[in-house]
């Protein structure tokens, strides 16, 4: 009987979690796995993406705060990035300050790809 009841237990938590995977809500609209999205659709989801972004830290003068380790060739825009998330002495500042310390552009995880920077 014990049997049993596990094995229904875990069917009824399969069963949820595939209920719960097959749609998700984006604002007032559902969406279904499956479902073709139109370029309306899609335009609307990216603009959700480009309003949720997070603003980059700045210092007292409105320059941008980067962050970078002493043996890499990138500097992150967070010092949250994953990329980081080993490193024990992390050095901060403008970007200039980090193309100064040998950082020629942004981290493909973190950083804005269009402020990729050549260091000269």
């Amino acid at each position: 009987m014990k049997r049993k009841l596990s094995f229904l237990l875990l069917i009824f938590i399969v069963g949820l979690t595939l209920v719960g995977c097959s749609n998700f809500i984006y604002g007032d609209e559902d969406f279904y796995s499956g479902k073709k999205l139109s370029a309306e659709d899609l335009e609307s989801i990216k603009q959700s993406f480009e309003e949720t972004t997070v603003p980059h830290e700045t210092d007292v003068d409105g320059n941008i705060i980067v962050y970078w380790t002493s043996g890499g060739t990138v500097y992150h825009y967070s010092k949250d990035c994953s990329s980081l998330s080993r490193s024990k002495a992390i050095e901060s500042g403008s970007i200039e300050d980090a193309i100064d310390a040998g950082k020629s552009k942004a981290c493909s995880i973190c950083g804005d790809v269009e402020e990729t920077v050549d260091a000269e």
